[in-house]
């Protein structure tokens, strides 16, 4: 494993990581074992792990926070938006992965007709789906009071 070395790193030294793609080196399993030592009341030197991934299993409300998960979206003209999970009202007990793969935060592709491609103007790269990514911004620092949900 390619990341043990700057996992530990940034775990021992209190530094932030940076890491595109989380899962696309890991199980699933130790990404999210990762993802839960950053945010574990042993991670003393306030280390914090920022990453992009595609994984809408990461989206647990018992592996992290609502302020910590942020959608990157792109519109009709290929400007990206950048949005927060704390910007919805959810339940405390919602399943952000299912809300979220039905489409209730957004940064979903949207996927048009595949018959439809090869008739498509070049000028555009993946008119069939909009692009989409997941940014996540791990480190255990409480809630503020203003962050909680009601």
């Amino acid at each position: 494993m390619t990341l043990a070395g700057p996992f530990l790193e940034a775990l021992t030294t209190g530094s932030i990581l940076f890491v595109d793609e989380l899962e696309a080196r890991l199980h699933p399993r130790l990404t999210r074992a990762v993802v839960s030592q950053f945010n574990s009341y042993t991670n003393d030197r306030d280390s914090q792990l920022i990453f992009a991934s595609h994984d809408a299993g990461l989206l647990d409300s018992k592996r992290i926070r609502r302020d910590q998960a942020w959608f990157i979206e792109k519109d009709d003209f290929g400007a990206s938006r950048l949005y927060s999970l704390a910007d919805f009202r959810v339940r405390k007990d919602a399943k952000f992965e299912k809300e979220y793969l039905f489409g209730q935060f957004g940064g979903v592709p949207r996927i048009r007709n595949f018959q439809d491609i090869p008739s498509m103007p070049l000028n555009n790269a993946r008119p069939w789906a909009a692009p989409y990514t997941h940014l996540f911004s791990i480190d255990k620092s409480p809630l503020l009071a203003s962050d909680r949900d009601e």
